[in-house]
């Protein structure tokens, strides 16, 4: 491809993100709330407590970029920006403008671009990984194996589910390199990941917080215990895994399995663990870099066109119902409404089917006239005068006359010790509440307000 047709491309694909960022005012994707919420916090923009179940240190990066200029849009266009690197990366690897393409016309590239989420920069920080660890294989000098191991363990501080995807990255790129190469991979890696050993011990004084956290919710998730008692897996999500990255992607079968049997086991091994566990196609973008660098060496001009017509038609399906669906907007109108007509007060949020509300409600509004918006499920725990949010016991259970089980117990507890008596208001977006002593006084569009009465 011509250095100016090059250019072109690269300022084409831009400008769509930037445009599609801006039409899409969608915000509640799954886990947002774990990050934006936390860049929100740390750049003095939310009015809500948070909570993160996930590395702490993307929403931390964001921050800085809301600290710039206070927007969603802004904050969604440099979390996309991500998708335009990596471009710029399969390019640079590839040289072929077949990579370039079918990146562009990825389905799952447009699923993601108005999805805040470390999964992008983390996509970006594996290909750059395996890059230089190619480029040790080529070339035999060590300095490639630290440039290798230095994103890789920044991807796994941004995005929890890179741990597991590292590990099986070592185990299937490294299975026949010597001890000695392990270790210089894995001694810039692990200085790589102590900074989120270090965040987390200053923000909790536990070095561990979202290491525990994450092992503890995927136990879960495995087990289905908790909130994954059921996990939904509907059958249109194991058929969008065929074609969510590429509509020929069953074509990979043509590809060198002498030359590239680690990228295929990589591949393989890290989608029977999507697979396995929660089953969400927005992981699957983390595998979307090398399969499409495979592809781009296998498939002729013909499929290369039929990948772009068949992808068109996926991305519309795949993206119309965040064009279709404007609730959020009208939240956004009717908390902007709630917050002039009852300006600096604090609000009891949501009801018992919809007890997040508190969190969608203060990352749709960007506003400062709300005091603060507060969660269901504190409101609960203090009426029925408990501390935990959840807690499991897993334990032995002997069948001989053993003196002793074994059990292993962990759980959440709440942090903050107000009991909220001077709290009026309630907004819900159902037209009756069950709390006591709170009676409608005013509809929006969608949601409610509810005040406390005397009585």
């Amino acid at each position: 491809m011509k250095r100016k047709a090059f250019i072109i491309s690269i300022i084409t694909f831009s400008l769509i993100i930037v445009l599609l960022n801006l039409i899409l005012k969608k915000v509640l994707f799954t886990d947002v709330g774990d990050y934006l919420a936390v860049a929100k916090y740390f750049s003095n923009n939310i009015v809500s407590h948070i909570r993160s179940t996930h590395s702490w240190i993307y929403g931390i990066f964001l921050a800085q970029f809301l600290k710039l200029w206070s927007s969603l849009f802004f904050i969604k266009v440099v979390n996309s920006s991500f998708l335009v690197f990596t471009a710029l990366l399969l390019y640079n690897i590839t040289k072929n403008r077949n990579a370039l393409l079918l990146w562009a016309l990825s389905p799952v590239v447009w699923f993601m671009i108005p999805q805040i989420s470390p999964i992008l920069p983390s996509a970006f920080l594996l290909l750059l990984s395996y890059k230089f660890f190619k480029d040790y294989e080529s070339k035999q000098r060590y300095k490639y194996l630290i440039y290798s191991a230095l994103p890789l363990g920044l991807s796994s501080i941004l995005w929890d589910t890179m741990i597991p995807i590292s590990i099986i990255f070592i185990l299937t790129f490294f299975y026949n390199k010597q001890l000695k190469e392990i270790i210089i991979f894995s001694i810039p890696f692990s200085i790589v990941f102590s900074i989120r050993l270090i965040t987390d011990y200053t923000l909790f004084n536990f070095p561990f917080f979202s290491l525990f956290r994450f092992f503890g919710g995927s136990l879960l998730v495995y087990l289905r215990q908790g909130n994954y008692t059921y996990i939904s897996n509907p059958i249109i999500n194991y058929l969008l895994y065929l074609v969510i990255i590429s509509p020929l992607l069953f074509k990979i079968y043509k590809t060198d399995l002498k030359e590239h049997k680690q990228e295929l086991f990589f591949l393989a091994l890290t989608l029977l663990m999507f697979l396995s566990s929660s089953n969400q196609l927005r992981y699957v973008l983390i595998l979307a870099p090398i399969s499409i660098l495979l592809l781009s060496k296998i498939l002729t001009k013909k499929e290369i066109i039929a990948h772009s017509i068949i992808s068109v038609f996926i991305i519309i399906f795949l993206l119309y119902p965040s064009f279709a669906d404007n609730t959020e907007k009208i939240i956004q109108q009717d908390l902007e409404q709630i917050s002039k007509d009852f300006p600096n007060e604090r609000f009891f949020a949501g009801h018992e089917t919809n007890s997040d509300a508190y969190l969608e409600y203060s990352l749709i509004y960007w506003g400062k006239d709300i005091n603060e918006i507060i969660s269901w499920q504190d409101l609960q725990l203090v009426l029925n005068n408990k501390t935990n949010y959840q807690q499991y016991r897993f334990q032995s259970n002997s069948k001989i006359n053993e003196t002793r089980n074994v059990f292993l117990e962990f759980g959440v507890s709440r942090v903050d010790t107000r009991t909220y008596e001077d709290v009026n208001y309630l907004i819900s977006n159902q037209n009756t509440t069950t709390l006591k002593n709170f009676e409608l006084i005013k509809s929006y569009q969608v949601l409610n307000v509810f005040k406390k009465t005397n009585s």
